[in-house]
């Protein structure tokens, strides 16, 4: 019988999040690099833990299913994030010595972001709460393991007065999970960006959540 525990995220997790990270959002589509698609993912995960100010992972048999990094408006301790900080800095550094044509998959990853950015402009709300980071294993969808990451999460935000939080997401994601929780859909792009396979179109999302 398998055993479920929830707990915050601890940096021997790091590695098996980055798996489920590039499982999620395949990244693995982009660069058949294995040096860039580390650095893209450690990015990814660095960047996410700066934002963060909650954490919570499912340990399944000890292995790491699910994780959900949730953000609000706290202002960030920057002792605590040196180590994210410095992470960040060694990455950017590495890619500065990238040749050109491995750089390419940190473009697409660039129109990502931008599509972000301008999707918050446009909504035009004040939003006090954000879920930075959500996955849940593809083998274990279906056991009610999201909702019940989601759920703790919106209990911590009820507790800091959250009224509102949003989040990103994209095609390649099981973005249906929010249209069936709650979630309201407020804007989408569309971006063209480059795989291993050729062009591929993507849509980029924002949801919104009230929580109180």
């Amino acid at each position: 019988m398998s055993s479920l525990i929830y707990r915050e995220i601890r940096k021997s997790d790091y590695s098996r999040v980055k798996e489920l990270i590039n499982e999620a959002f395949k990244f693995k589509q982009y660069t058949s690099n294995s040096k860039v698609l580390d650095i893209i993912l450690e990015i990814y995960i660095r960047s996410c833990l700066l934002e963060q100010d909650y954490t919570q992972v499912i340990e399944e048999n000890g292995e790491i299913m699910g994780i959900l990094f949730g953000k609000t408006n706290k202002k960030s301790n920057f002792v605590k994030n040196a180590d994210n900080i410095w992470s960040l800095l060694v990455c950017w550094v590495k890619v500065l010595f990238t040749n050109k044509k491995d750089k390419e998959p940190l473009l697409d990853f660039k129109k990502v972001t931008n599509a972000y950015s301008n999707l918050i402009k446009e909504c035009n709300d004040n939003f006090d709460g954000e879920v930075v980071l959500f996955i849940v294993d593809e083998k274990c969808r279906g056991k009610g393991i999201g909702k019940k990451l989601v759920n703790n999460y919106l209990d911590f935000c009820k507790r800091k007065a959250v009224r509102s939080l949003y989040l990103f997401t994209d095609t390649k994601c099981n973005y249906g999970f929010y249209d069936n929780n709650g979630f309201k859909r407020m804007g989408e792009k569309q971006i063209n960006i480059n795989t291993i396979n050729g062009p591929s179109d993507l849509g980029v999302y924002l949801y919104s959540y009230k929580v109180s």
